[in-house]
């Protein structure tokens, strides 16, 4: 599965529209699922 440059950023932000103090805790996260994925 790959992402395109960018999709993290573009998904924080749609995040921070809905969720603006949920950011903190997302984060780490993401970047743990995409860290997963990658391996795979």
């Amino acid at each position: 599965m790959r992402f395109k440059a960018g999709y993290l950023n573009d998904l924080e932000r749609m995040l921070e529209k809905v969720l603006p103090h949920a950011m903190l805790k997302a984060k780490p996260n993401f970047e743990l699922r995409i860290r997963t994925l990658k391996r795979n």
